[in-house]
């Protein structure tokens, strides 16, 4: 009897160890538990994170190429425009030399016009005297006939 006590005894401690035991194993695997869902969200944080970088990275590729084409297209305005005012340089050049002729021409057009003055002015001179003459021929002729 004092065997089976102390046997008694004996495993009285050893399921109070093993309880123990168990308790114990039961905090870990809650721990773990817990762990594993911080784990699990951070997982998730992660996966979220890397989809979103996924995503920029598609946008700025989008982004690279719009860019790059309203580079070519400014380049070729850019081209158009450098050589529309190559040509207007050229057309103002030659409409300056052209005025410059013109305004020669002009120049020696009045000197001409201003050796024409003295004649002109003599003409009139001899139109009025031939007018003046006429007027008093007629007059003379009048008066002859009323004599």
């Amino acid at each position: 009897m004092a065997e089976m006590k102390k046997e008694n005894e004996s495993l009285n401690l050893a399921n109070k160890n093993l309880e123990s035991e168990i308790c114990l194993l039961r905090q870990e695997r809650e721990e773990n538990k817990t762990r594993e869902q911080n784990s699990s969200n951070e997982f998730e944080l992660w996966e979220v994170e890397a989809s979103t970088f996924c995503f920029d990275l598609q946008v700025s590729s989008v982004n690279e190429v719009l860019l790059k084409n309203k580079m070519q297209e400014l380049t070729e305005v850019r081209r158009i425009l450098k050589e529309k005012n190559g040509s207007k340089s050229t057309e103002i050049d030659q409409l300056k030399r052209k005025i410059s002729l013109m305004e020669n021409e002009i120049s020696g057009l009045k000197s001409q016009l201003h050796a024409y003055a003295p004649v002109v002015a003599s003409l009139r001179d001899d139109i009025s005297l031939i007018e003046h003459n006429a007027l008093l021929r007629s007059k003379v002729k009048a008066a002859d006939n009323r004599s």
